[in-house]
């Protein structure tokens, strides 16, 4: 500034061209932010953990049975013979299959909603 009051030109400028505090601050509180994240994702009690291990094996179990059942009937379907044995062996496979598949949905939405609402708390 200069000294009646008004500022120069060159003062002016460069006043202009310092909201590196303002960015400052905006890091600070992002920073700050990021912190309560990582203060809000605090670990599982022991209950919360065996309900997703529980999901989680739940899925691989019903995964594994899906291969094995998948892979006996294809097996049977190549030993068959006639006709009617082959129709028969694909009808139970799709009856068989299906069924399996809707107990594992029924599974997963049951173990899921146990462990996305067993969160933990803040």
């Amino acid at each position: 500034m200069q000294k009646n009051g008004k500022p120069n030109s060159s003062n002016f400028i460069f006043s202009m061209a310092k909201p590196k505090i303002k960015a400052n601050k905006a890091v600070k509180i992002e920073h700050i932010r990021m912190e309560e994240r990582s203060q809000k994702n605090k670990r599982r009690s022991f209950i919360n953990t065996c309900i997703l291990w529980a999901f989680i094996g739940f899925n691989l179990f019903m995964l594994i049975w899906m291969i094995v059942e998948i892979g006996g009937a294809t097996k049977h379907l190549a030993e068959s013979k006639s006709t009617a044995e082959k129709i028969g062996i694909s009808i139970g496979t799709r009856l068989g299959t299906s069924i399996m598949i809707s107990i594992w949905v029924a599974g997963d939405v049951i173990l899921g909603l146990f462990a996305f609402f067993n969160k933990s708390k803040k």
